[in-house]
C-alpha cells in the first residue's frame, strides 16, 4: 500500500497548492454598455455632483435570474453521476473511439452486480440508442458520465449494469481511417486491425458507417518453447514404439526384455539391402515420447473477423427521431491439436521388419490436419428505433431482427484401414514416412447451429405526479421477443438434432419518489429519494420469472451521495447453455488435481437441457464523496453481498471436490489416468459472495498563462476490489467450498482477495502519455494429499502508452496533409508478467509452464496510425 499512500500524498499536496483564497470581488465598473446610457444635459438630476454621466436602471431588468433545468445530453433522472469527464479529460485518455473510451471508463466504474458480465448500457445524449456506437470518433464527444446502475431502470433495463452516458457535439463531419498492429517481443503471433469510419452529425440527424477487418496469426507451442513430457505408459512416439504380441516379448534371441516397450531410434530406407540390424534400429526404452509435437499444436488459434455496421438517425419532426441500423459480421478461427497417434500391426513376414515376431507399432504421423478444429460464424442483423416526447413523457420504441449461423469442424484423427492393409501386404514400410495417399482423414465431428431472434419493446418514462418534495417519476416498459435455436451435431458418426424455441413477454415498472427535498421542512437532513421496481417475464419453455427491488438514495450534504439497494430476481439459463451442440475436442490440456499429472483429454462441451433457473438476492451499499468543490477528487466505497440459489455455472476444471460431486463427468482408464471430461454447465446448490470496492478518481487541468498555449490535464484512477467472502455449495448437505481458503473450482487458482488497478493519464501540446497497472493477490488450491497444495502468484502487469497528434506539432507547419494524423504506441505487459504456479515441492507443473500461462498476453509492442479527413 506504499504506492497508494504516496499517490494520495501527492494529490493532497497538489490540492493544497490550489487552495488559495478566492480574489476579492471588484466594484462594478461604470460601463455604459452594461446599462441604459443617459446623455449629459442641463438637467442636473441626470448626473452626479461632479457632472459625470451615470446609468439609468432598466425598469425591465431583474437583479438575478436562475434557470433550472437539465443540461443538453443529461438524463432526466435526479441521480448524480458517479463521475464525469469533459472534452479535455477525454482527450487526455488518448482514446480514438467511443468504444475505447468505454473501456477506459469501466476501469473506474466496474460493474458490481451484473449477472453475466454484460457490457455497460450506452446512452447518447441521455437517450437509448439503436445500433453499435462504439466506432464514434473521440473528437465528436463533448463529455462522458458514469451513472449509477439504478439508472438502467429508467431506460427499461435491469438494475445490474453500469450505465455510461455520452453527449455529442451538435455538428460534426469526419472520415477516419485507422491501422493498428501488435507484435509480441518473443515473436510468433501478430495482430492487425484496420478500420474505416464515416461519422456525421447534423442537429438531430446522425450517420455512422464503419467497416473493420481484424486478423490474428496462429501461435504454435514450438514458438514459445513448450515442453511436453509423456504420461507414464503412453506408447506413442514420433519415430515409433513397438511391443510384442499382447505386450509380451519381442525377440528373446535379440536380448530384448519380455514385455518391454521399445522405442525406435532410426528409420530404414527400404528392404533392398535386407533387414536392418536391430542395433541400428532400436534404442533403449525411455525416449521422450511426443518430442517435437509442439510444432503441430497451437497455443492460440488463427482468427479473422470482418464486420460492417451502418446507422442512420433523422428527425421525424418535433421531438421525434428514428434510427435505422444494420450489421454484417463474419468470423473464423482455426486451431491445431497436435499429431494423430495410430496403432499399426506389423507382421513378422514384412520385409521392412527386423523382428522375428509379429509386433504392434505405435507412432505419430505427420498429419496435423487430422486434429484441426475450425469454427465459422456469420451474423446479419437489423434494428429500428423511434423515440419521442408526448405530453411531457418520453417514449422509445425499438425493434430488432438478427440471425447467426455457426459451423464447426473438429478432426477425429486418421482412418488407417487402407494403411494397415498395405502394411500387412508388405507394400509399405511402416517405420518410414507414410505415402500421402494413405493418410486419409477420419470422418470429422461437425456441428451446425442457427439462431434467429425478433424483438420489440416499448419504454415510457416521465412525471407521474407532482409531490411537495418534487416529481414522482415513473418508467413503464413492455416487450416481446421470440428466439429459435436449431442445432445439428454429428459425433463419431452419430447425428443429434436439437431445436429450442423460446418466446418471452416482459412487463416492468419503476418508480422514483423524492421523500425529502433540500428546500422542504426537513431540508436540514439533505435530499432523500426512494426507488421501487418490479419485472415479470413469462417464458414459453420455463414459465414465469420475477424480479423485485428497491433502494434509498441520500445526499446529506453537497458532494456526498449515499445509497442502499436490495433486489431479488430469478434468472433463466441462456439458450446457448441449454441448446448448444455437443462437441468433443480431443487432446485438450488439463491439469488433473487428483493425480498431479498434466493430461491430454477429450473435453465435451455444449448445452445441458436439464439446467434450472437460478434466483439471487443482492444487498448493495454505496458511498460516493467529492470532498472539495474546487477539486475534481472523488472517493467511492461500494459493498455488495450476493446469494445465488441454483447457481448456473460453466463446469469448472477437474478437482477432487467436483469429481466427488459429479463422478459421471469424469472418465479414467484402468490406471486411474483422466481421459475425458464433460464441461457442460450445471446447477450448484448456492453461492455466497461479498465484495468491497474502493475507488479514487482525480482530475486536474492547468490552464495556460499565455494566449494560444496548450493546457495540461492529469487524470488518476485507483481502485481495489476486496473480496470478503466467496463460497460455493455444490450439493445441499455438502460443506461449502471456500475459494478464499484453497477450495478448488478451476484450473487457474481461486478467488483473489484483492484486485488492484492504477491508471494515470497526462495530456499536453498534442500528445498524451498513459500508464496502467494491475495486480491480483496470490491464491492457493488444496489439491489433495497426493499432489499437495498449489500456489498461484500473479506478477504485476504494467502497460505504458502514448499518442502524438502530428498535425498539432511545429513540424506540421507547411504540411497540411499532417492535419488530423495521429500516431499511437504502447508497450503491453512491460515486465512480461504472468501467473506463477508452484506445487508443495516448489516445482511448476507442466500444465502451468510460462508459455501456457502467458499465451498471447506476454510483452508486446503496439503501433497505430490514424488519419481523420
Amino acid at each position: 500500500m506504499d504506492l497508494s499512500l504516496a499517490l494520495l500524498g501527492s494529490l493532497a499536496a497538489a490540492m493544497a497548492l490550489d487552495a488559495s483564497p478566492d480574489p476579492e470581488p471588484t466594484a462594478p465598473s461604470d460601463d455604459a454598455t452594461a446599462c441604459e446610457q443617459v446623455e449629459p444635459a442641463s438637467d442636473k438630476k441626470m448626473g452626479d455632483k461632479h457632472g459625470r454621466r451615470v446609468c439609468k436602471p432598466d425598469p425591465n431588468a431583474v437583479e438575478s435570474l436562475t434557470i433550472e433545468g437539465k443540461q443538453r445530453g443529461q438524463t432526466e433522472s435526479e441521480l448524480e453521476p458517479e463521475f464525469e469527464l469533459n472534452e479535455e479529460e477525454i482527450q487526455a485518455l488518448g482514446v480514438n473511439t467511443l468504444g475505447d473510451l468505454v473501456r477506459e471508463m469501466m476501469k473506474s466504474a466496474p460493474n458490481a452486480r451484473g449477472r453475466n458480465d454484460e457490457p455497460p448500457i450506452i446512452l447518447i445524449n441521455g437517450q437509448r440508442v439503436t445500433g453499435d456506437m462504439s466506432s464514434i470518433p473521440r473528437e465528436a464527444i463533448l463529455k462522458g458520465a458514469a451513472l449509477r446502475e439504478e439508472e438502467a431502470l429508467a431506460h427499461g433495463f435491469r438494475a445490474d449494469q453500469t450505465v455510461l452516458n455520452y453527449t455529442l457535439k451538435k455538428r460534426f463531419n469526419a472520415t477516419t481511417v485507422t491501422n493498428e498492429g501488435q507484435w509480441p517481443v518473443e515473436g510468433g503471433r501478430a495482430s492487425s486491425d484496420h478500420q474505416y469510419n464515416l461519422f456525421r452529425i447534423q442537429g438531430a440527424g446522425r450517420t455512422n458507417v464503419t467497416a473493420r477487418y481484424h486478423r490474428d496469426s496462429p501461435l504454435f507451442e514450438t514458438e514459445r518453447g513448450v515442453v511436453r513430457t509423456p504420461l507414464a505408459g503412453a506408447p506413442y512416439d514420433l519415430l515409433g514404439a513397438v511391443v510384442g504380441p499382447g505386450g509380451g516379448e519381442i525377440d528373446p534371441a535379440l536380448s530384448v526384455l519380455a514385455g518391454e516397450t521399445v522405442t525406435l531410434a532410426a528409420v530404414p530406407a527400404s528392404a533392398a539391402d535386407g533387414a536392418p540390424d536391430l542395433d541400428d534400429f532400436v534404442a533403449g526404452a525411455g525416449r521422450v515420447a511426443g518430442d517435437g509435437l509442439t510444432a503441430s499444436r497451437t497455443l492460440m488459434p488463427r482468427t479473422e473477423q470482418a464486420k460492417l455496421d451502418a446507422t442512420y438517425t433523422r428527425s421525424l419532426g418535433g421531438d421525434t427521431t428514428a434510427t435505422l441500423s444494420g450489421n454484417l459480421m463474419a468470423n473464423n478461427s482455426v486451431s491445431y491439436r497436435g499429431l494423430p497417434g495410430v496403432t499399426l500391426p506389423v507382421p513378422s513376414s514384412s520385409p521392412f521388419s527386423p523382428f522375428a515376431n509379429d509386433v504392434t507399432l505405435y507412432r505419430y504421423l505427420d498429419a496435423p490436419e487430422a486434429l484441426k478444429a475450425r469454427n465459422d460464424t456469420h451474423k446479419v442483423g437489423a434494428a429500428l428505433g423511434v423515440t419521442g416526447r408526448k405530453a411531457g413523457w418520453r417514449w422509445t420504441l425499438n425493434g430488432e431482427l438478427d440471425r447467426t449461423d455457426t459451423a464447426s469442424r473438429t478432426g477425429r484423427g486418421l482412418d488407417v484401414l487402407a494403411l494397415r492393409t498395405a502394411i500387412a501386404a508388405g507394400q509399405v514400410n511402416p517405420f518410414a514416412p507414410i505415402p500421402t495417399d494413405l493418410l486419409r482423414l477420419a470422418p470429422r465431428d461437425t456441428t451446425d447451429a442457427t439462431a434467429t431472434s425478433a424483438k420489440v419493446d416499448l419504454v415510457v418514462n416521465g412525471v407521474l405526479a407532482r409531490l411537495p418534495t418534487g416529481d414522482l417519476r415513473a418508467t413503464f416498459s413492455g416487450g416481446y421477443d421470440s428466439r429459435r435455436y436449431e442445432a445439428e451435431s454429428v459425433r463419431s458418426g452419430v447425428r443429434v438434432d436439437r431445436v429450442l424455441e423460446r418466446d418471452r413477454a416482459t412487463v416492468a415498472a419503476n418508480l422514483q419518489a423524492p421523500l425529502i427535498s433540500n428546500d422542504g421542512p426537513l431540508g436540514f437532513l439533505g435530499k432523500l429519494s426512494l426507488n421501487a421496481n418490479g419485472r415479470f417475464e413469462d417464458f414459453s419453455d420455463i414459465g414465469g420469472l420475477a424480479t423485485v427491488g428497491g433502494g434509498l438514495a441520500w445526499t446529506p450534504v453537497r458532494g456526498l451521495n449515499v445509497s442502499a439497494d436490495y433486489s431479488w430476481e430469478e434468472g433463466e439459463p441462456t439458450p446457448q447453455q441449454v441448446n448448444d451442440p455437443v462437441q468433443q475436442i480431443a487432446n485438450s490440456l488439463i491439469y488433473d488435481y487428483a493425480t498431479g499429472q498434466t493430461a491430454f483429454v477429450t473435453v465435451t462441451s455444449g448445452g445441458n437441457p436439464g439446467l434450472r433457473p437460478d434466483s439471487r438476492q443482492l444487498i448493495k451499499l454505496n458511498i460516493n464523496y467529492r470532498p472539495f468543490q474546487k477539486q475534481e477528487l472523488r472517493l467511492s466505497a461500494n459493498y455488495t453481498a450476493t446469494r445465488i440459489d441454483d447457481m448456473i455455472a460453466t463446469f469448472p476444471a477437474p478437482s477432487p471436490e467436483l469429481e466427488a460431486a459429479f463422478p459421471t463427468r469424469f472418465t479414467r482408464d484402468a490406471q486411474g489416468r483422466l481421459t475425458a471430461f464433460d464441461s457442460r454447465a450445471v446447477n450448484f446448490a448456492h453461492a455466497d459472495t461479498e465484495d468491497l470496492r474502493l475507488g479514487l478518481n482525480y482530475s486536474k487541468t492547468w490552464r495556460a498563462s499565455k494566449a494560444g498555449a496548450s493546457s495540461t490535464t492529469l487524470l488518476v484512477g485507483l481502485n481495489d476490489r476486496w473480496r470478503l467472502r466467496d463460497e460455493v455449495t455444490i450439493h445441499e448437505g455438502m460443506a461449502p467450498l471456500d475459494r478464499l481458503k484453497g477450495a478448488s473450482l478451476g484450473q487457474f487458482g481461486n478467488s483473489s482477495r484483492h484486485s488492484v488497478g492504477l491508471n494515470v493519464y497526462l495530456s499536453r501540446s498534442g500528445y498524451t502519455l498513459n500508464a496502467a497497472g494491475f495486480w491480483f493477490s496470490p491464491t492457493r488450491v488444496n489439491a489433495g494429499a497426493l499432489t499437495g497444495d498449489l500456489s498461484f502468484k500473479n506478477s504485476p502487469i504494467l502497460i505504458l502508452g502514448g499518442s502524438l497528434d502530428l498535425g498539432a506539432q511545429k513540424f506540421a507547419k507547411g504540411r497540411p496533409w499532417l492535419k488530423g494524423a495521429k500516431l499511437t504506441a504502447s508497450v503491453e505487459n512491460v515486465f512480461d508478467g504472468y501467473m506463477h504456479v508452484r506445487d508443495s515441492q516448489g516445482r511448476t507443473p507442466e500444465a502451468y509452464q510460462k508459455p501456457l500461462m502467458n499465451r498471447g498476453s506476454g510483452r508486446s509492442v503496439k503501433l497505430g496510425l490514424r488519419k481523420q479527413f
